[in-house]
């Protein structure tokens, strides 16, 4: 067998002193992958307070530092700054041609944002978002009437990296959804348009647009009728 390359990072403790907070994080590097629209470079996260939301952000208001380390070799000497978040880090993810999607999240208020990084968008010297970046939802995590849905993903079979599903002929996002709803579940397909939400967001002055004015419905299901004589359809 041939012999691989190790480089070894970091030796992580236990993590047995979590702070209590729901949501609280370990004080040391977390959140190890691969980034997928740039070969041979991990990403991690490193919060900013200690891991404990009880204590105050850092100076600038954020929580959360996005690190990348390209390689090999891999060295957290060099180690290079991503975005910074004001909420705890979520996850971020990628379409093919670079553009990706950062969601943040806080407990608290249960409030979840998600951050649209268009493609090639530089990340400022000190670490802080980039200034090209826009919103694209702001809601509570408990709203499940609201619910956008999820993005679905396709594994790119030469990397066999995941990258966000988007439709041949206008590079619409697809988000799936279970469609809560008074009349009970009614899965969706949406189709997103990403220029389309921009637009709102730009015109709103950097506010989060609304869902339902950023998609377009591809199926619902429909819904059974409530007692004898409902209609099928929900009433609009």
């Amino acid at each position: 067998d041939a012999v691989r390359e190790r480089w070894p990072l970091v030796s992580l403790p236990v993590r047995d002193q979590i702070p209590t907070p729901q949501d609280a994080v370990e004080d040391m590097p977390r959140d190890f992958s691969w980034r997928e629209d740039r070969p041979h470079t991990l990403s991690f996260v490193e919060a900013l307070d200690n891991g404990d939301p009880r204590n105050p952000p850092s100076p600038e208001g954020f929580r959360d530092q996005v690190f990348w380390l390209e390689g090999p070799p891999y060295s957290m000497d060099v180690r290079l700054r991503g975005p910074r978040t004001e909420m705890r880090y979520s996850g971020m993810s990628t379409c093919k041609d670079g553009t990706r999607l950062l969601t943040e999240w806080r407990w608290k208020d249960r409030r979840t944002r998600t951050w649209v990084l268009p493609a090639g968008a530089a990340v400022e010297a000190d670490g802080a978002p980039p200034s090209d970046r826009w919103l694209l939802y702001d809601r509570s995590m408990e709203d499940r009437y609201d619910s956008p849905g999820s993005f679905q993903m396709v594994v790119d079979p030469e990397t066999r990296q995941p990258f966000l599903m988007q439709r041949p002929s206008d590079k619409a996002l697809l988000l799936v959804g279970s469609g809560a709803s008074p009349r009970g579940l009614r899965p969706f397909v949406d189709a997103l348009s990403l220029e389309k939400a921009q637009e709102l967001s730009l015109a709103s002055e950097g506010a989060a647009p609304s869902a339902s004015s950023t998609t377009s419905r591809l199926w619902r299901c429909v819904a059974a009728p409530g007692s004898p004589g409902d209609p099928v359809e929900d009433p609009e």
